[in-house]
């Protein structure tokens, strides 16, 4: 699946009223479809090119390539985050999203919560897992919040939409337009939830008050474009 060179940089053009209601101040582009200065490998000085590459103003995952996940090179606190994203058909497309990353952890997992990406007609989903299907698909909090009813999400081959919003342990993402997830991590049920997870030998997961932005490479093909990103100041 490809999308034409012209029609790619159409949206990168598109203004920013079209991201978060049209709130349009502070937005900072992370990705704007010609170069990846924003980014390098988790715990790397350099952006992977071996297992990321840029196709007509896109940003794509090498499947064969060097698994390395990609960070900001910035740090934040709260913020708000849009991105675009798309699995291709048949493919898994298994990737996330993930924030307050330490590169003092040996992985982005050990320490940054996870916004799951995924196509959810993938078999994965039915098989047996110690994470129940609903907290691993799309939009997931993985292993820890599954996305409400509002959940929408395109066909493979398709982009869809995230906005995430962090507020100190507060997160909430929107999907394609509604809002499909909406937790604390300071919650006492969250906390409880995490105890009980693979999080529990891992002490400063979602305690961190800032870190970097990650996109994960999971050996899977996921695409993304328009990337941008607001710091919300206290």
């Amino acid at each position: 699946m490809r999308i034409t060179t012209l029609f790619a940089v159409a949206l990168l053009a598109a203004p920013l009223s079209l991201i978060a209601g049209g709130e349009e101040e502070n937005w900072e582009p992370l990705f704007d479809g010609s170069d990846v200065a924003q980014w390098r490998g988790f715990n790397e000085a350099e952006f992977p090119h071996g297992g990321w590459e840029i196709v007509e103003g896109q940003l794509r995952t090498v499947p064969d390539g060097d698994r390395v996940d990609i960070i900001t090179r910035a740090m934040y606190g709260d913020f708000e985050l849009y991105l675009e994203y798309m699995t291709p058909e048949g493919d898994r497309g298994n990737s996330g999203v993930f924030y307050h990353v330490s590169e003092d952890a040996d992985s982005v997992t050990h320490i940054g919560p996870e916004i799951q990406i995924l196509n959810d007609n993938d078999p994965w989903l039915e098989a047996e897992h110690s994470v129940p299907a609903p907290m691993r698909a799309t939009g997931a909090l993985f292993a820890l919040d599954a996305p409400n009813e509002n959940k929408r999400v395109n066909p493979e081959g398709e982009y869809n939409s995230m906005r995430i919003r962090v507020e100190d342990r507060r997160g909430r993402v929107w999907l394609n337009g509604p809002l499909v997830l909406d937790y604390d991590l300071a919650d006492e049920e969250m906390l409880e939830r995490i105890a009980d997870s693979r999080f529990a030998q891992r002490p400063r997961f979602g305690r961190e008050p800032e870190g970097h932005i990650a996109l994960q490479h999971h050996g899977d093909e996921v695409w993304f474009r328009n990337i941008w990103i607001r710091p919300i100041e206290e």
